[in-house]
């Protein structure tokens, strides 16, 4: 297992928190992005690799990549005030569970 790519996603975890601070930011190319480089870099690569406990985290990533997406457009389309605020918070809920999930593959968090 690289531990490399996995630091790598907390970083690009970080920088997506980052973007969904600033007011305009488009999210969903940023999501997009992150999405293709998870499959390419993790999933192509390291899975195989992995015992199956962080195969397990690895999956759950996964999903919360693509549920990611999904708040993602949400965000975009909302036009209220308040379903905004909801949906940045439910976009924080869901990288901080993606943080933590990186976090037990790299013995940082048991």
């Amino acid at each position: 297992m690289s531990s490399d790519r996995y630091q790598k996603l907390v970083r690009q975890i970080d920088r997506l928190c980052e973007t969904l601070d600033e007011a305009r930011s488009p999210l969903v190319p940023e999501v997009t992005r992150l999405q293709g480089w998870f499959q390419t870099e993790i999933l192509g690569t390291d899975f195989a690799d992995l015992d199956s406990r962080s195969q397990s985290y690895t999956t759950e990533i996964h999903k919360q990549l693509r549920l990611l997406a999904t708040d993602a457009a949400f965000l975009q389309s909302a036009r209220q005030e308040t379903t905004q605020a909801q949906r940045r918070a439910q976009i924080r809920d869901r990288l901080s569970t993606m943080r933590r999930y990186c976090n037990v593959i790299l013995g940082k968090d048991e």
